[in-house]
């Protein structure tokens, strides 16, 4: 049976967390809340964090809410990209739908929940703020803002993200040392894992000149099909050095594949 899913990195607030309930349906919540470590760095913001976390908690399960708390560390761009993107893709393929909050944490978080919302095709919402606490009994109740609960469903737009075999190559990139491999590491990879065009092993055709010439043309396919559009989307760099050329991932290429491709939670 479908679900109906909502993802919510959470700061300092209540209101906004909570309040669009009275309107939106959701059979589950992700709760995404900072590390310790992270946290505690300006005024045991930890602690704090825990008082807000626990009242949402407790909010979502009085409204029958099943609850999942994931501490992340937020203030990493990436790092939040890519849990959010990990999430979307799981219950989407559950058949579940999705939506992401942006509203109920900081700037940089929100833009991380929007872009990940977006990148993966499902809806994200604002909540209204009406005012903002003056006293801290105010804030205690109703968090860094003072919302009804108003929201308001934002444009997706589309993110075109590299081809399935670009992304498998991005992944590949990601998990090696410095996030680099040579054009023939790639190519071994791709035979290893049976990729669609290259699951032939070159390597165990016996006469040595035909063995060569299918490595060549393996590693032309590689680089006309794959890599040079990779590079002109600039998610790689290649760097000539001697006889081998160096593949390495960029930083757009790799949160293009924290978007796209994210690694899995363990939970």
């Amino acid at each position: 049976m479908e679900q109906i899913v909502h993802i919510i990195p959470l700061g300092h607030e209540i209101d906004r967390a909570i309040k669009p309930f009275k309107s939106l349906k959701a059979n589950r919540v992700y709760l995404l809340t900072p590390l310790e470590y992270e946290s505690n760095l300006i005024d045991n913001m930890y602690e704090r964090q825990q008082f807000y976390t626990s009242k949402v908690n407790g909010a979502l399960l009085a409204m029958d809410i099943e609850v999942i708390k994931k501490n992340v560390n937020i203030f990493d761009f990436l790092e939040t990209l890519e849990t959010i993107s990990s999430i979307i893709k799981k219950e989407k393929q559950e058949k579940n739908h999705v939506y992401v909050n942006i509203a109920a944490a900081g700037r940089l978080t929100s833009v991380a929940a929007a872009l990940a919302a977006m990148g993966n095709e499902v809806k994200h919402y604002y909540v209204y703020a009406e005012k903002y606490p003056e006293t801290e009994q105010e804030k205690i109740e109703h968090g860094l803002s003072i919302s009804s609960g108003k929201v308001e469903f934002l444009t997706n737009y589309s993110i075109q993200g590299p081809s399935e075999k670009e992304l498998i190559v991005l992944k590949l990139l990601r998990d090696a040392t410095d996030n680099r491999l040579s054009n023939d590491q790639i190519l071994e990879k791709l035979t290893l894992e049976k990729v669609e065009g290259f699951a032939q092993d070159y390597r165990q055709i016996l006469e040595s000149d035909s063995r060569r010439r299918r490595q060549s043309s393996l590693l032309m396919k590689l680089n006309r099909g794959i890599l040079e559009k990779l590079e002109l989307n600039k998610y790689i760099s290649r760097t000539r050095m001697g006889r081998n050329t160096i593949i390495q991932l960029t930083e757009q290429g790799l949160y293009m594949i924290a978007l796209k491709k994210p690694k899995k939670i363990v939970w």
